[in-house]
C-alpha cells in the first residue's frame, strides 16, 4: 500500500522465534528453558549436526551445521558448503566462517529435551533446533 509516496506494508506479523524472558520462561508454552553449560555444549555439539528451522515468508528455511570433533565446522546453505571453525566459550558456541567474522550464540534446552538457539545479540529470541549425531 502506498501512502504519501511511501510504501507501507499491511502484512501480518509472522513470528520468527519464540520469546523468552530473563528467567527463561518461553512465551509460546510457559515452560522454562535453561542455557547449556560449556561442558554440555561440548558434549552435544562434537560430532553432531545442528539444524535451525526459521520461517521465512511462506516457507521454512532449514540450515544444517556440522560441528566436527576437531573444531572444524561446515554450514550447508544455498547449495554451498561454508567452512570454518567453532569454539565453546563464555557459555556460548562461537563460529568463525571464511565469509564472516565470529558469531556466538546460546543453546538452551527445555524440560522435554527440546533445543533452542539464540544469538548473543538477541538472547531473548529463540529459534528451535534439532541436534543429531
Amino acid at each position: 500500500v502506498w501512502a504519501a509516496g511511501v510504501l507501507l506494508c499491511a502484512c501480518a506479523r509472522v513470528p520468527l522465534a519464540t520469546d523468552v524472558n530473563p528467567s527463561g520462561i518461553l512465551a509460546d508454552n510457559g515452560e522454562t528453558a535453561r542455557r547449556l553449560t560449556e561442558q554440555e555444549l561440548k558434549q552435544q555439539l562434537a560430532g553432531s549436526t545442528v539444524t535451525s528451522i526459521v520461517p521465512v515468508g511462506l516457507q521454512d528455511l532449514s540450515t544444517p551445521e556440522q560441528f566436527n570433533r576437531d573444531g572444524t565446522y561446515i554450514r550447508y546453505a544455498d547449495n554451498a558448503e561454508i567452512e570454518g571453525h567453532y569454539t565453546v566459550k563464555d557459555g556460548m558456541v562461537c563460529v568463525n566462517e571464511v565469509i564472516h567474522p565470529e558469531y556466538c550464540r546460546f543453546i538452551l534446552v527445555d524440560k522435554n529435551g527440546k533445543f533452542y538457539t539464540s544469538s548473543s545479540r538477541f538472547p531473548t529470541r529463540l529459534h528451535p533446533v534439532t541436534i543429531r549425531r
